[in-house]
């Protein structure tokens, strides 16, 4: 068999193995999402609970909501979920490149650098190949600030591990530039070429600025960014009405978030009738050096020009290298939380009737302001009262032993205030209002 036709097979046989595999983990995933037992690909799971938000790295159980009669409301989307599939599915789609290119390397042939986060950010092509990429360690070092950059974004509303994101960010931008000096100093020319370079880097405002936040979180204290949010009324996913008000860096979004939809509850229908309208709340982080800018977009803007340089240290040792960042694009999406993103019921509502009953299971249930124990109680019932709605669900950004409602009616009676809350689903029977209908159907059906 001639070299070239044994590559082609080995590569495709790389790809067939890696899309096999592909396959398997999709069926495992099917598997464990539809029996709802603990739903984990090899991640660690973090919890968000209480009003501190304090995480504990734990794995989620799947999910769903028993209710009485042994049937189950869900499976309940949440972000966790969906974010978990996606890294799934990007790991898996990594996969097929790794191992196609692993059999290309063994056979020799072009050298090709290629860096991925969830987005593709850059690839590398070089005139040498025998030589390989000319700043590997740069190169890397550079996806490693691109990296931080989607760790910003995934982190937004979380201020701990966002001002850690962002103290990472600086650090590997700055360790990029110190990279290439590092990799092509030994090569005739160089001081000459870089020093032009580093005059340009000097004499740019946001390069600079950028430095000087790595030289304070690296030497000097913390870097707490400020952070502002705007909460009130959004129509179809956009903001239509609402407040600007400062907000604290070390403040969760979510707890913002929760008062912000009390104050704020005579801007919606009480029980979501109106589709497609929603409370919400839209984050902006920002340093007091810069405050026209937003932090996320800054820090973006410096990794192109710093990826500008990268590129022309490639081509000053005859390679070539692109640039792709994406990340801008839907910038606004992450900065917004909507009732309808967290609060699987206001969906529910907008499509229907209530659809779920909560009574309590033993003496007394109360329907509470906030996600844990000690929150604001807005309702209370006693064994035999019951309360009908919307139930939403549990999720990963609280304590799961509490279900999110939106409260149509106490006993009977339709309510306007307070019909937002969570309760102790351990302590409830929730119950399907069609399924008790059918059942009060078929009984009136055998008594006639």
């Amino acid at each position: 068999m001639p070299v070239l036709d044994l590559k082609c097979a080995l590569e495709n046989a790389g790809l067939v193995l890696a899309l096999g595999m592909l396959a398997v983990q999709d069926i495992v995933l099917q598997l464990f999402d539809r029996y709802d037992g603990l739903c984990e690909v090899g991640q660690q799971f973090h919890s968000r609970k209480g009003k501190g938000c304090s995480i504990a790295g734990r794995t989620m159980p799947a999910p769903y909501l028993q209710v009485s009669g042994g049937a189950a409301l869900g499976p309940f989307p949440t972000r966790h979920r969906t974010e978990r599939r996606l890294n799934h599915h990007f790991d898996s789609a990594q996969l097929v490149v790794q191992l196609s290119r692993v059999f290309r390397t063994i056979l020799g042939g072009e050298s090709r650098c290629q860096m991925t986060d969830k987005k593709k950010a850059a690839t590398c092509e070089t005139s040498e190949p025998e030589v390989g990429c000319p700043i590997p360690s740069a190169h890397d070092k550079l996806g490693e600030a691109h990296y931080f950059i989607h760790e910003l974004i995934k982190n937004y509303h979380f201020p701990d591990e966002f001002r850690y994101s962002l103290s990472a960010f600086f650090q590997a931008a700055r360790s990029t530039t110190l990279m290439i000096q590092s990799e092509l100093a030994h090569y005739p020319g160089f001081d000459e070429w870089w020093k032009a370079k580093q005059e340009l880097m000097k004499n740019d405002a946001e390069l600079k600025l950028s430095n000087e936040f790595r030289v304070t979180t690296f030497h000097k204290s913390s870097l707490i960014p400020g952070s502002r949010i705007f909460a009130g009324h959004f129509k179809y996913g956009r903001p239509k009405s609402g407040l600007v008000m400062p907000l604290s860096p070390m403040t969760p979004t979510l707890e913002a978030f929760l008062s912000a939809r009390r104050l704020l509850a005579n801007q919606e229908h009480p029980h979501r009738q109106w589709s497609g309208e929603e409370c919400g709340i839209q984050r902006t982080w920002q340093l007091s050096e810069i405050p026209e800018r937003e932090l996320v977009e800054f820090c973006i803007g410096c990794w192109e020009k710093i990826a500008v340089v990268v590129a022309e240290a490639h081509s000053w040792r005859g390679a070539t290298f692109e640039t792709e960042a994406k990340c801008k694009h839907s910038l606004v999406d992450y900065r917004t939380l909507r009732e309808s993103e967290i609060f699987f019921e206001v969906e529910k509502a907008w499509e229907s009737s209530p659809t779920e009953v909560v009574e309590p299971k033993s003496e007394g249930l109360k329907f509470l302001a906030g996600p844990h124990a000690d929150s604001e109680t807005c309702h209370t019932i006693a064994k035999g009262e019951r309360i009908e709605g919307w139930v939403g669900g549990t999720s990963d950004l609280w304590d799961p032993s509490f279900v999110s409602m939106l409260i149509y009616s106490v006993n009977g009676e339709p309510i306007s205030e307070n019909t937002t809350v969570f309760f102790n689903f351990h302590e409830a029977v929730v119950k399907s209002l069609e399924m008790e209908e059918e059942n009060e159907r078929d009984h009136d059906g055998e008594e006639g």
